[in-house]
């Protein structure tokens, strides 16, 4: 079995997460390190939909409760296993202020899975963590729910990774980062 690579994005961004996991995968395949990226845009990897609404069409409350709790099990499962967290941050992503992006990046924390950022649309590290928030505080940044996980400490190769997927040289950082947390597992 392939050692799995969680990838965290928001629906919005799943053209560019599924470009991110196809070149993680072939990355590494062409140094010889099988690795399978969990993208849950990815058909493969996709949680079943399905119909929360009553006979009358209206939400079932225990149907969505229950699916909630299944899904939330699905993602802690794959994360659990994971040998990292690759977490595709956007403005789309900043801005959407996901609470599914929020749980897995909590989770992954808790779990001591490397969390990896891989920034788009021209971020920068400063554009992500602060340590002073009160000095973004009309920031979008300043919002997004899943920030306080990102200034916990993690693990990857004894220093922190974060790369900017937009530039090839960013991706080939990325690869090696996994290539060698994946010899050290």
């Amino acid at each position: 079995m392939k050692p799995t690579v969680f990838l965290g994005h928001v629906g919005e961004d799943h053209e560019l997460a599924a470009s991110l996991a196809t070149a993680v995968e072939k990355g590494l395949e062409s140094a010889d390190v099988a690795v399978s990226v969990f993208n849950t845009s990815d058909d493969r990897h996709r949680f079943p939909e399905l119909d929360l609404a009553d006979a009358s069409g209206s939400p079932d409350l225990q149907r969505v409760i229950d699916y909630g709790a299944a899904l939330k099990e699905y993602l802690v499962s794959t994360l659990s296993g994971s040998v990292a967290y690759l977490l595709l941050v956007t403005r789309r992503s900043i801005t959407r202020n996901s609470g599914w992006i929020a749980f897995e990046a909590e989770r992954a924390a808790q779990c001591e899975t490397p969390i990896i950022p891989c920034l788009a649309d021209g971020l920068c590290w400063e554009d992500v963590v602060h340590t002073s928030y009160e000095e973004r505080e009309h920031t979008e940044i300043q919002r997004s729910r899943w920030m306080p996980s990102l200034n916990r400490p993690w693990r990857m190769a004894r220093e922190r990774i974060m790369v900017d997927i937009t530039s090839e040289e960013g991706v080939k950082r990325l690869v090696s980062g996994l290539k060698q947390l994946l010899r050290n597992e």
